[in-house]
């Protein structure tokens, strides 16, 4: 798994084709991270100063100063950075393992489906603790790779649209490492298994980061290169764990308590 790890790291570091390009415009990008302002705006509104992590092109980052936020937006390969400057954002490469600003000195922390990527979930939680000033607000926003509604989804949806047939059932040598699975067997698998992970990380007091080996092909759709199965269960332990206060967990609208099982983390708190 290190060799797998190591060679994505050299990709995010380097490709910005393969790996991260988006070549949006302003009101596709405004469309595409809409959730994850809106998510921001209903905890906090500008002004306030933000370290947006793992910004990729940098159109989060733009978008979030679009709406008023003073922003820094971080990622490992300044090369893919597409958006142009503004006043009140700045690019610039860093490492979310180790950041290179003064801690406590950001009002917000956020990033947008970029924990699922690290090979050291836990480190990077604390980087972004480090970061926020106290009474600041730290958001994570990505998928939940243990939710029990998206495993329903590639089950009764998704798998039948395998083309050839038989790879419904059977694994072509092509098909992504999908976190879910691709195959009918292997999706009811990972449903199975994503269930005891659910139930074991209700019962456990403490969070426990269930890793995955990443598909390391170009190019990434689906999550198919992520190595941790990003979930709130684990977030909200480890961050009360570190006497956080929760403010929210799902997104805005969710009924209560279906967090553990639809397809999507939004997670906010308040550093004490």
């Amino acid at each position: 798994m290190n060799g797998d790890l190591e060679y994505m790291q050299h990709l995010y570091e380097t490709s910005s084709e393969k790996v991260r390009r988006m070549d949006l415009t302003e009101q596709k990008a405004l469309e595409c991270y809409s959730d994850y302002l809106e998510f921001i705006k209903k905890e906090q509104l500008p002004p306030a100063r933000i370290l947006d992590i793992g910004c990729g092109t940098g159109w989060s980052a733009w978008v979030l100063a679009n709406a008023g936020y003073s922003v820094v937006g971080a990622d490992l390969n300044p090369e893919a950075f597409e958006v142009a400057p503004m006043p009140n954002m700045k690019l610039q490469k860093a490492n979310i393992m180790s950041l290179p600003f003064q801690s406590e000195s950001f009002d917000i922390v956020a990033c947008y489906q970029l924990l699922e990527h690290i090979p050291k979930p836990e480190q990077a939680l604390r980087e972004m603790l480090r970061m926020v000033r106290p009474n600041g607000m730290i958001v994570v926003v990505g998928p939940n790779l243990l939710g029990l509604l998206g495993h329903l989804r590639m089950l009764f949806v998704h798998v039948w649209r395998n083309r050839p047939m038989r790879t419904i059932l059977v694994r072509s040598a092509e098909m992504p490492q999908h976190p879910f699975g691709n195959t009918f067997p292997e999706i009811v698998a990972s449903m199975a298994m994503a269930s005891y992970h659910l139930l074991q990380k209700s019962l456990c007091p403490i969070p426990k980061f269930v890793m995955r080996v990443p598909d390391s092909t170009p190019p990434f759709h689906g999550d198919n290169d992520s190595c941790y199965m990003c979930n709130p269960i684990d977030l909200v332990k480890f961050f009360r764990f570190n006497n956080c206060r929760i403010l929210r967990n799902g997104k805005h609208g969710r009924p209560p308590l279906t967090w553990p099982f639809v397809t999507g983390t939004y997670v906010a708190v308040q550093k004490k």
